[in-house]
């Protein structure tokens, strides 16, 4: 396979689009900083045009040219951070060289991988105050698929420096509320396309070994607060750093500095909604959950959605039904379609594991409401556009 330059990159762009391929350009910038949440609090990803972002999305069949920015200081040195704790003796020095290599997705592998693998010529990562292009192609519906970093596995990404790209039926629209999303970032929307029973989508990060600070600046050590502090005493390394859904996490050590009887740490009336995602859907809606696991410990996690229950390979009719999602580890993506649920409430999501994982964080509320006259307003507006856009092109 040919190695290509940013001129030939960008002319093989130029000429997909002569040709009618779809092309979808995405900005990603390389500096996130992961903290804690308290109740109610709400913590979103913002680009730099102020779009709020988890997840970028395209299209089966889109080529997708993607500009990263590092924006590092070049001036201020990376430091070895001493928690996440990793029990190895060879000394790993930091680097703030950042790339981004997309799970599933067909690319070169010299020019547009995100790796620097031995003697190839092209330079795959990108320092501080520079950019860098690559150009993949979505060939088929993937569903949910990783972004990482390979500029420096070690540190990236028990900071947060992870993300995911969905790849959806072709000629998908987004949808949050009546009118279609342009921007294609966010945790949650309806997506409608052609031949496709509509569904609202989920995206969830399940990830822990996470190096989270407090609103104060402070680092928080939950696995090392013992005793009055309500922490588990001196743990594994495997299980040293924070646990969360999409950079929140909602611990049980403040909450129960709030209210200490523990049979009412998950009553949102008590303690407000917690500042993970807050997943709504009406009734009977189809409801697809990509859940993916960015990092950073090889611990296996699992996840289960209280009163739901799935099958294991959801194209399979045949294939198991299931409560819980279990062995989840780094680099793992699920796209998990539960059965739709008649009864409006909140359902609770969580880790399998109650004592590390759901007591540090790791859990969050699925919210199901009844069908009003909002939710019909809705898929009235959604059924009358997609029609006459279908009248439209037929013309």
């Amino acid at each position: 396979m040919k190695t290509l330059s940013k001129n030939e990159m960008r002319t093989a762009v130029e000429s997909l689009i002569a040709n009618g391929a779809v092309v979808k350009n995405y900005a990603k910038f390389a500096r996130i900083q992961a903290i804690e949440a308290v109740g109610g609090e709400v913590i979103e990803t913002i680009l730099a045009d102020g779009t709020k972002e988890t997840s970028n999305t395209a299209n089966a069949g889109d080529w997708i040219q993607v500009t990263l920015h590092n924006l590092f200081d070049p001036k201020v040195p990376i430091r070895q951070n001493e928690y996440p704790s990793v029990p190895v003796e060879q000394k790993h020095t930091p680097s703030n060289r950042v790339s981004l290599n997309p799970q599933f997705l067909k690319y070169d592998p010299i020019a547009s991988s995100g790796v620097n693998v031995g003697y190839n010529p092209t330079e795959q990562t990108v320092g501080p105050g520079e950019k860098i292009q690559y150009l993949w192609h979505a060939d088929r519906e993937y569903g949910a698929a990783l972004l990482t970093s390979f500029g420096d596995l070690r540190n990236h990404r028990h900071h947060g420096l992870f993300g995911a790209i969905l790849i959806e039926p072709p000629k998908a629209k987004y949808y949050r509320g009546i009118r279609p999303d342009r921007n294609h970032h966010g945790e949650q929307a309806v997506i409608t396309a052609p031949g496709v029973e509509p569904y609202r989508e989920f995206v969830l990060f399940a990830h822990n070994g996470i190096r989270l600070l407090d609103r104060d600046g402070a680092l928080i050590k939950t696995t090392e607060q013992g005793g009055e502090h309500g922490g588990h005493g001196a743990p594994d390394h495997e299980d040293t750093g924070e646990k969360g859904y999409n950079y929140r996490s909602e611990r049980f050590f403040n909450r129960l500095r709030r209210n200490p009887l523990p049979f009412q740490v998950f009553d949102s009336k008590v303690h407000g909604d917690p500042a993970t995602p807050l997943l709504r859907s009406y009734a009977r809606e189809r409801i697809i959950i990509r859940l993916l696991m960015p990092g950073d410990k090889p611990r296996n996690i699992s996840f289960t959605l209280h009163g739901h229950r799935w099958r294991t390979q959801p194209d399979d009719p045949f294939s198991r039904i299931v409560p819980i999602q279990g062995a989840m580890s780094v680099g793992n993506v699920f796209n998990i379609e539960p059965e739709p649920v008649s009864c409006p409430g909140d359902y609770l999501y969580r880790s399998g594991s109650l004592r590390w994982d759901v007591e540090s964080g790791m859990w969050g509320i699925f919210r199901i409401v009844s069908r009003n006259v909002r939710y019909y307003c809705e898929t009235s507006c959604r059924n009358f556009r997609q029609w006459w856009e279908k009248k439209w092109y037929e013309k």
